[in-house]
């Protein structure tokens, strides 16, 4: 399974990221993790009020709280974007994993590697794109509420939706 999608063009310039793996690492991953759901799927931690869905594929984030002297800050107002790959949805919220860093697709000095643990801290409001098959992307605001690492230096991130954009 390719886990490449093509962004929306964007209106400014956008600097475009992906995770720094292979799709095979993140298919290993993402397997792993499905296990340790099954295992602890009764645990009352796993209890919540919205059920969780599989869902695979890249989907883009954007930071919309950059701080200045970030990237997410970029010099000449360029959109600094992240595809991250999916693990669960539900009504309230997504779920992805992040490998230790991710990499611009062409590297320059103005496009440094990015790491996950400065790029999805708990509390980072980010905008999350969702391909819908032709029609326009849909996007969804969010905070993120959880950012824990897991196997092979990578991270499961949650992030909570706050609410739908227009669109």
């Amino acid at each position: 399974m390719q886990l490449a999608m093509a962004l929306e063009p964007a209106a400014e310039p956008c600097i475009e990221y992906f995770p720094d793996c292979t799709d095979r690492e993140i298919h290993e991953v993402l397997a792993i993790l499905d296990k340790w759901s099954q295992r602890n799927a009764s645990h009352v931690t796993h209890l919540r009020a919205a059920e969780r869905r599989d869902f695979r594929g890249l989907v883009v984030t954007i930071a919309t709280d950059p701080e200045p002297g970030t990237i997410a800050d970029a010099p000449g107002g360029a959109l600094v974007t992240c595809h991250v790959p999916a693990r669960n949805l539900s009504q309230t919220g997504f779920g992805f994993i992040a490998p230790p860093v991710f990499a611009p697709r062409w590297m320059s000095d103005g496009t440094p590697l990015l790491k996950t643990s400065e790029l999805f801290r708990i509390g980072r409001r980010l905008t999350l794109q969702f391909e819908r098959g032709g029609a326009a992307p849909l996007q969804m605001d969010g905070t993120v509420v959880r950012a824990r690492p897991i196997h092979r230096g990578f991270f499961e991130i949650g992030v909570r939706f706050c609410g739908r954009k227009p669109g």
